[in-house]
């Protein structure tokens, strides 16, 4: 599939010319490596690069030593390492751009890891807005009505049911190119990988997947307004009824 461009590429862009490191945060599969490696002049891909990972414990520069602006894909895996050896590397070369970090969770707090204050420039990516897939035209810019200006756009040929199949996809890049009925499919196996994986992985108190999958359901018929807690607890629903206000919000 052919990469498609991403708003973020401007502002990662403009961050590699202000900061030593970049650091780019956001769920799995947003797009985050793909984007990052066209800015990057090489990478490295710690999720799946066990030399790298073993060679950071003797000398990290060995693994720093790509051409700049390097990629350092799915840095969580080395942790604590590799976040002080960029910020380490950074104050040793003085010069901007010189990494991009990439990840979709965030290791445990760690108190010899440094802020990353002064170094560090951080990014948060979404998925794909409708623009960015081709779905829409643009014309209609935000930061125009933020600054006051009046744009007009012609009317927009989607019709409601096209909007609604839109929402069934999402805006996962992997998506863009599925029909509707695949990327329905690939979204709930999205959403079992978050309850019966992700989040085991990073709460270690026992959680039960259907009981966070129901709640990620309330939250979702109750986007763009207010989440309250006991709002969600009503309708975190299933056979033996709403859950309590206190386990919703544990959760």
């Amino acid at each position: 599939m052919a990469y498609l461009p991403r708003v973020m590429d401007g502002l990662l862009s403009r961050a590699l010319r202000s900061a030593g490191a970049v650091l780019v945060e956001g769920p799995r599969g947003c797009g985050k490596t793909a984007t990052a490696l066209q800015a990057c002049a090489s990478s490295v891909h710690l999720d799946i690069d066990d030399a790298a990972i073993d060679t950071l414990a003797l000398d990290p520069r060995l693994v720093l030593d790509g051409k700049a602006p390097q990629l350092l894909d799915e840095w969580q895996v080395a942790g604590t390492r590799v976040w002080n050896s960029v910020r380490a590397e950074v104050d040793r070369r003085g010069l901007p751009g010189q990494f991009v970090l990439t990840g979709s969770a965030v290791p445990d707090d760690d108190v010899r890891r440094h802020t990353g204050a002064g170094r560090f420039a951080r990014l948060p990516m979404r998925p794909m807005s409708l623009f960015e897939s081709g779905e829409s035209s643009g014309q209609m810019s935000l930061s125009a009505l933020l600054a006051g200006e009046h744009p007009t756009a012609s009317r927009s040929p989607l019709e409601v049911s096209d909007l609604a199949a839109l929402v069934v996809r999402g805006g996962w890049p992997t998506n863009v190119s599925r029909s509707i009925e695949d990327a329905a499919s690939a979204n709930v196996n999205y959403l079992r990988s978050i309850t019966e994986v992700d989040l085991p992985r990073v709460d270690p108190g026992r959680r039960d997947p259907v009981l966070a999958e129901r709640l990620l359901q309330a939250l979702a018929r109750n986007t763009a307004m207010e989440h309250k807690v006991a709002r969600l607890a009503v309708k975190t629903h299933g056979t033996d009824g709403p859950i309590a206000r206190t386990t919703a919000y544990d959760y």
